[in-house]
């Protein structure tokens, strides 16, 4: 019999959709909860478990990928079984926005 391929989410903290920036799953108190590999978005229906909801998705990184280990996955917007899969709390979305703030400072700062 198959079942369905699992992920442990921690305990109290909300995976943030990287399609509708919404909580996908409301933090809970009594324990972790299980993440499908085919988990939808409530929102929006997009894919849950996806690269670009992942803690490890990186676009500077090798693969897009902090984990060396991890195997490449092309289309990161989509289910994928990778074994590495950590929910994003959505933090790294404010790294992404400061590296953009100092990229617009830097290139205020070098106008000719």
């Amino acid at each position: 019999m198959n079942t369905p391929l699992t992920f442990w989410y921690p305990y109290g903290m909300p995976l943030t959709c990287h399609h509708c920036k919404k909580e996908v799953i409301p933090p809970l108190t009594a324990g972790p909860i299980r993440i499908a590999m085919r988990e939808l978005c409530p929102h929006c229906s997009s894919d849950a478990h996806v690269c670009l909801n992942c803690t490890l998705y990186d676009p500077g990184s090798y693969h897009e990928c902090r984990e060396s280990q991890a195997e490449y996955v092309a289309k990161k917007d989509r289910n994928n079984l990778c074994e590495y899969f950590k929910p994003s709390t959505g933090a790294a979305d404010s790294v992404d926005d400061d590296r953009a703030k100092n990229l617009s400072a830097l290139d205020d700062l070098f106008k000719k």
